[in-house]
């Protein structure tokens, strides 16, 4: 089974515009939306503009499906079976590396996680039919959008103790993200149930 490493290298070689935070949580997006003919591979394509990026060998092909369908996709969609909890990607700061750029990067890949799992999960369409809860969740997560970018519009505080106060709250704040995901996916699965 390919490990994340083995994702972001390749993400890496073949200069996807999306970060793997982003792309996992487009990924678990879609394996969450209940959008019909949902498909990999077009996910996938998705991610370099709708064409999969050139390759020279049937070994580059294999490895890149490997890598991003039976491994991270598949990943995903057995935790989502499984219902483990869906987790944004660690960002562990200590006190010596709180700083404004830091917090920033951690505001931006926020949002880009948010934006990707919404992406994901609406697969280009401009509605869906959900459980009312599962709205209400997609509503909490436009909100929390919106925080990240105000964050990320601040301008450097002066103070240390802001810096502190401040990355206090974006752990709040992706706590809340990480739990609205958790019950979009629960909601939706739900009412697939038969």
């Amino acid at each position: 089974m390919n490990n994340d490493e083995e994702v972001r290298d390749l993400l890496e070689r073949y200069q996807c515009p999306f970060g793997f935070h982003e792309v996992r949580a487009r990924f678990m997006g879609a394996i969450a939306s209940p959008a019909a003919g949902v498909v990999p591979l077009n996910d996938v394509s998705s991610l370099w503009g709708g064409e999969l990026p050139p390759v020279s060998s049937m070994e580059e092909v294999d490895a890149f499906v490997n890598t991003l369908i039976k491994g991270l996709w598949t990943r995903l969609a057995q935790s989502g079976l499984q219902q483990e909890a869906f987790e944004l990607v660690p960002f562990d700061l200590s006190e010596a590396e709180v700083n404004w750029q830091s917090l920033r990067r951690l505001c931006q890949i926020r949002l880009e996680e948010i934006q990707g799992f919404t992406d994901g999960f609406f697969q280009g369409l401009d509605e869906l039919n959900l459980p009312a809860e599962a709205s209400h969740c997609l509503n909490s997560l436009s909100e929390l959008e919106e925080f990240f970018v105000n964050l990320i519009a601040l301008t450097e505080p002066a103070a240390e103790q802001d810096l502190a106060a401040l990355a206090d709250q974006i752990d709040e704040l992706s706590e809340i993200a990480t739990v609205e995901i958790n019950n979009i996916m629960a909601l939706v699965a739900a009412s697939k149930a038969p």
